[in-house]
């Protein structure tokens, strides 16, 4: 053999040799692929499984902040509330001590709200909110109310009767209320008068001429001189009519009144 063909012959082996070697790489990789593809493919799938894991983990510490922070909020509110419940109960029992000796309370007596004697209630209700010569007391047949219950401003002005008697609540009519009627007394000429309501909290009778009476006199009741129910406000007399018209009023404003008596 000569160098030509030894030469030639070395050149195809390599050759040869550089084929069997890309085969067999090729064989390995098809064979291989699955398994190095597999383990790849877990841990991605694990990497974004860990990865929504932790955005829900945030997302939920995120909600459960914005929750508390909304039960704060709700508590904060309600303290508030509680609060000013209590300033206004704070309030009551004190108007309510002040007034104690209007209603012959002695300096004794429980002035708390809870323990407000059960003769004397708060009015929850007046005019213009309800009807005019009306009230709406908070004290009803639980603290013994019934209906024909007598009630009283400042514990000697006579106002008016307990119509409607609920569970906690009671309503009054007044005697001034129109269509309503109540017999009174006049002392000065010792003479009793009939009081016709006309709404308002006044009244409207009529006496003879004879009779002396004068703006600024007290008509009270006629079975109880120290019960008041109107003060003389007006009279129009004329000479020639036998009778004298007299115009009278209840001595307390119905607007501002909060507390009154409730008597048998």
């Amino acid at each position: 053999m000569n160098m030509t063909n030894f030469h030639h012959a070395k050149q195809s082996s390599s050759y040869t040799s550089t084929i069997l070697i890309i085969g067999v790489l090729i064989i390995a990789v098809l064979l291989l692929a699955p398994l190095l593809t597999g383990p790849v493919s877990r841990i991605d799938e694990t990497v974004w499984q860990t990865r929504y894991k932790i955005i829900d983990t945030a997302n939920t510490i995120f909600k459960s902040k914005k929750e508390m922070q909304r039960s704060l909020n709700e508590i904060n509110e309600r303290i508030k509330v509680l609060e000013a419940e209590q300033s206004s109960h704070i309030q009551i029992a004190t108007d309510i001590a002040r007034s104690g000796a209007l209603f012959g309370l002695s300096d004794s007596t429980p002035t708390g709200y809870e323990i407000m004697p059960k003769s004397i209630a708060l009015v929850t209700s007046r005019p213009p909110q309800i009807p005019y010569d009306s009230l709406i007391l908070d004290r009803g047949s639980y603290d013994g109310v019934i209906v024909g219950d007598r009630v009283f401003a400042s514990n000697k002005i006579i106002l008016g009767v307990v119509t409607k008697s609920m569970a906690t609540t009671s309503h009054v009519v007044l005697y001034s209320a129109p269509s309503n009627e109540i017999v009174g007394y006049h002392s000065p000429s010792q003479s009793v008068i009939t009081l016709y309501g006309r709404g308002g909290g006044s009244f409207k009778t009529e006496v003879s001429q004879q009779m002396e009476i004068s703006v600024g006199d007290i008509i009270t009741d006629q079975s109880s001189s120290r019960n008041i129910i109107a003060v003389v406000v007006s009279i129009v007399s004329d000479p020639r009519d036998p009778s004298q018209k007299i115009y009278a009023r209840v001595p307390v404003s119905l607007s501002s009144l909060r507390y009154v008596q409730i008597s048998k």
